[in-house]
């Protein structure tokens, strides 16, 4: 293996442009090479990461201009990377356009809504804005105030949806986090904002506006075809966050929950992992302190880790025998340490 200890390159963060780019190649190519941008993140990437750059490691840095335009940029370069691949599917058929839906949703749930992530956490309006755009692009706006105000606040408890309970297969955390997110948002933004104010219209004039757009531009294919990507990149986000916080739980004392610790989330400080998604495997800190720009982020010491970075993870996940005999194996070894 290559231990590598340099300070971070700025340049490295062009990792997830350059993923978006295959993508594109492939989907205007056609065919099989459709599917190219699949290969590269859950193909080559894994393996190159997990034997070759497992032990480089991302710095904490001061967050500088550069830094924050590549998270900036991302929003233009997602809106007109999902248009280019819609325009494509107007006189896709068969496999390419089962290639095209595929990578263009991995794409927007691996890049796009980690970078609305990022995004809905900063301070800035505008920022904020540029975040719940993104997720607009997938149909999960609700997602963002759920994320921020339910699953923050309850993350490692029976009342967040996006924990994984021990030995719950992914395929039934699907709608679970999905359904019981919806649900809690809902009812957490009743208590919150009423009438007009309720976010809730502002989520549905946004998918209703995008809905108009599509078949004003394109035809009912399109539109049924932007569905099918936006499931896609909600199901991949949501296995990440099933394998964020995977049999955590946040102990009761004197009738509460213990405060949020760095031991209620799995870290993955995997070079490859972190470039590609603007540091997102080191979510202990960032539940720590959600303010936080990604390039300061840094590892926490009683952070539990991933044996592995996300790509591999997620597909372990999708065979829940085997994930389990791994994860439940660190949680036990964990506990006794503890």
């Amino acid at each position: 293996m290559i231990v590598k200890t340099k300070k971070n390159r700025t340049n490295r963060y062009l990792v997830p442009y350059s993923l978006a780019i295959y993508a594109l190649i492939g989907n205007f190519i056609g065919g099989y090479w459709s599917f190219l941008s699949l290969v590269i993140a859950f193909g080559i990437h894994p393996i190159l990461e997990d034997l070759f750059f497992k032990y480089v490691k991302c710095f904490p840095t001061p967050n500088k201009l550069i830094y924050n335009l590549y998270i900036w940029f991302m929003v233009p370069f997602l809106f007109i990377f999902l248009g280019l691949n819609l325009y494509f599917i107007k006189s896709a058929e068969g496999i390419t356009l089962i290639g095209i839906i595929i990578s263009t949703g991995a794409i927007m749930g691996i890049i796009g809504i980690t970078v609305s992530h990022e995004l809905i956490h900063r301070i800035n309006k505008i920022e904020k804005f540029l975040g719940y755009f993104l997720l607009s692009l997938v149909n999960f706006t609700h997602w963002g105030a759920e994320h921020i105000e339910w699953h923050h606040k309850w993350v490692g408890t029976p009342k967040d949806s996006a924990t994984a309970r021990i030995n719950e297969p992914v395929y039934l955390f699907w709608f679970r986090d999905y359904f019981h997110g919806l649900k809690n948002n809902f009812m957490n933004e009743l208590q919150i904002n009423s009438g007009i104010k309720n976010r809730y219209f502002k989520y549905t004039f946004a998918k209703v506006f995008w809905i108009f757009l599509i078949l004003y531009f394109a035809n009912t294919k399109v539109l049924l075809s932007w569905f099918a990507i936006s499931v896609v990149a909600i199901l991949l986000l949501s296995t990440i966050d099933y394998i964020e916080h995977y049999g955590l739980e946040r102990k009761m004392i004197n009738g509460k929950f213990e405060p949020v610790q760095p031991e209620h989330s799995w870290d993955s400080y995997q070079a490859a992992t972190n470039f590609a998604l603007f540091k997102l495997g080191y979510h202990s800190h960032h539940h720590l302190k959600p303010r936080i720009p990604y390039p300061e982020l840094s590892e926490q010491a009683s952070a539990r880790i991933l044996p592995y970075g996300y790509s591999t993870m997620v597909l372990l996940a999708l065979i829940p025998p085997l994930y389990f005999k791994v994860m439940n194996q660190k949680i036990e070894a964990n506990r006794e340490v503890s």
